[in-house]
């Protein structure tokens, strides 16, 4: 008796009992698993083509204007703040209101971008100036923190109260933020004196109070 040829079956079972195979993860970055780094901000600039010479001008005097690996640079950022400045609009009585009239961004922009306020920024200064002539001495002191000279305090020099002065440090700053000058005093047996100038930055801590010379 023959012998019937064996059969040889092979029975391949797919997703029976077996654990599912998990499908691979996408690649971040170059390398599974990492994170990509976020952006740093760079500042808005603007194309210096399209800038008209109203708007150059008014971009120098404002500060818009750097210069970085010799190529010139203008910020978006500082064009908008005076086209918005030219929109409040800026009154006589408007800049007064917010004593405006000695700062320095708000005179480019109407010099530049709407000098149909010119009279009203002359305005607000003759204003401004007889408010601060007839204001008490006492009324121009002030004390610790930083102070905007034309803004928060008045343009002229002034000495502590009080007589000795330990523990002050007082420093004094370009409207560009570059220190002029700045001291730190231990122990002064007399008045300190300061003068400061429109424009400028003047912090003072653990000076006491500061008034008119």
């Amino acid at each position: 008796m023959r012998n019937a040829p064996a059969l040889l079956v092979l029975v391949l079972v797919v997703g029976c009992g077996g654990s599912e195979v998990e499908p691979p993860r996408p690649v971040v970055g170059g390398l599974a698993g990492s994170q990509t780094a976020t952006p740093t901000p760079t500042a808005r600039l603007l194309d210096p083509t399209k800038l008209t010479a109203v708007e150059r001008a008014y971009l120098q005097a404002a500060y818009g204007v750097t210069s970085r690996d010799g190529a010139t640079e203008y910020s978006a950022a500082v064009l908008e703040e005076g086209r918005a400045l030219c929109g409040k609009p800026p009154t006589a009585e408007w800049i007064v209101h917010n004593s405006k009239a000695e700062d320095k961004r708000l005179a480019a922009a109407i010099e530049h971008l709407c000098p149909l306020f010119l009279d009203g920024l002359r305005e607000a200064r003759v204003k401004e100036q007889a408010e601060r002539e007839t204001r008490r001495p006492a009324d121009l002191s002030f004390g610790d923190g930083v102070h905007r000279v034309g803004e928060d305090i008045m343009a002229g020099t002034y000495t502590t109260t009080g007589g000795r002065t330990a523990d002050c440090h007082w420093e004094q700053s370009s409207v560009d933020g570059d220190i002029l000058d700045s001291d730190v005093i231990r122990d002064a047996p007399k008045e300190l004196q300061v003068t400061v100038r429109t424009g400028e930055s003047f912090k003072s801590q653990g000076c006491g109070t500061w008034a008119p010379a």
